[in-house]
Formats: structure tokens, sequence, C-alpha cells
């Protein structure tokens, strides 16, 4: 009996990739939006004096923390209009942390730093690519309660803001179009580089939340990837504004 071996079929299902491109696309449009937005919205607070003990590099953090709920808020209203709500299990929220997302992210934290530590090297050999070029965050030095407040944006705030938006909303989304997790991973974690707009960070950062969508594929939460996050900006947190 003659076997026929049949050749591979990549199936192209024109609407799935309608639907990635139009959340991606309305993720890049609310992301416009919410920077003018949440832009105005501190200008004018400062403008009235509702601001009026607030350090600048706790503005410019918070406005940042803004910005991701502005985009947040659009992506799930937009979803709601287009009947394609998404539930809190489709968002990484269908359970509360707990012990197993602390073991997982410290497994996390260490695969972080070996895939960055790879991906760095195959950067270099790019012509052109500064590994070592300083980020520039336009922040300042903190001391007392504004070094509290800087921290509670920048440790906690912004960590669970970003997750929720790129693990959690837009992650679940590609996942219910039926794209494999590894695809939706690399999207993701490509567009969660782009919007750090640094060629040396977004690398770093890419690694960081390829990891994290690892962790958010195990778990089916955002979690393990928040603790993560948390980690990481802790470590940032304490380079930029304690040790220096």
């Amino acid at each position: 009996m003659k076997v026929v071996l049949k050749k591979p079929h990549l199936a192209f299902d024109k609407a799935q990739w309608v639907g990635v491109a139009t959340w991606i696309g309305g993720m890049a449009a609310a992301y416009v939006v919410a920077a003018y937005l949440s832009s105005g919205l501190f200008l004018v607070l400062q403008k009235i004096g509702a601001l009026p003990f607030a350090n600048q590099t706790v503005l410019v953090l918070a406005q940042h923390v803004v910005a991701y709920i502005i985009v947040i808020t659009l992506l799930l209203a937009g979803a709601w209009r287009l009947r394609q709500t998404l539930s809190r299990r489709d968002m990484g929220l269908w359970r509360l942390l707990d012990w197993r997302d602390i073991g997982l992210s410290i497994v996390g934290m260490l695969a972080y730093l070996v895939l960055t530590v790879l991906l760095l090297a195959v950067a270099r050999l790019i012509p052109g690519f500064d590994v070592n070029q300083v980020q520039n965050t336009g922040l300042g030095k903190l001391y007392s309660y504004d070094l509290l407040m800087a921290f509670l944006v920048l440790v906690i705030a912004t960590p669970f803001f970003e997750e929720l938006l790129f693990r959690g909303v837009l992650y679940g989304r590609l996942r219910s179009l039926r794209l494999s997790w590894w695809l939706a991973a690399v999207i993701v974690s490509a567009l969660f580089g782009a919007a750090h707009m640094q060629w040396n960070v977004a690398v770093d950062v890419f690694a960081l939340s390829l990891v994290m969508c690892a962790l958010r594929e195990k778990t089916g939460n955002i979690w393990a990837g928040f603790l993560v996050h948390v980690i990481k900006n802790f470590i940032a947190f304490y380079v930029v504004f304690v040790a220096t």
C-alpha cells in the first residue's frame, strides 16, 4: 500500500486576521487619544491649582498610569460597542493572586534575565545598535513623601495597569481570536517594546513581555507576570531614586 504524504496546510482565516488588525489598530489609536487626554487633564489640573504640592516627577509617572487607564477604558468600550465584551477570565482576572504566582514569578524573573542577555547579545550584531544607550526618562530626584508616591505609582500601579492592558486585555483578545499563544505573545511583546520607544529598552522589555505572556498562558491570570513586573520596576526605582 502506497502512503501519500500530504503537505502541511497553513490556513489563513481572513476574519481572524481582520480581528487581529482591528485590535492592534484600535490599541494604537487609543494610545494616541489617551496621550492627548492625559496630558490635557494634567495641564488643566495644574492651571487651576488643583495640584499645588505635586512633584513634577510624580506627575509624569502618574500621567503615564492615567494614560493606560484611558487606553483600557477605550478598548473595553470599543469591544462592548462591537459586541465583543471581554470577561474577567479573558482579561486574566478570574481569581486573586495566590502563592503559586509568587513561586512562578521567581522562575519568571530568572527566565527573563537569561532571555534578555541572549537577545541583547544578538542585538549587538546589528550595526548602530547601542546596548548601553541611557534611557532619558525625564525624572529627577525625590525625597520623603514624593519618594513614597513615586514608589506606589512606578512599582505598584504601573505594573498592574500595563499587565492588565497588554497581557490582560490585548493578549486575552488575541487568544480568543484563536491565535497560537506564542504568536499572540510575540505580537503583544512587540507592541510593548515599541511603546517604550528606545531600541535597547525595547529589546529588554520584549524579553520581559515574552516571559510574562508565558506565565499568563500557564496560569490564565496576569498575577505571576504582575509580580515579575513589580520586581523589575522595584529594581529600576531603587537604582534611579535611591541608589543614586
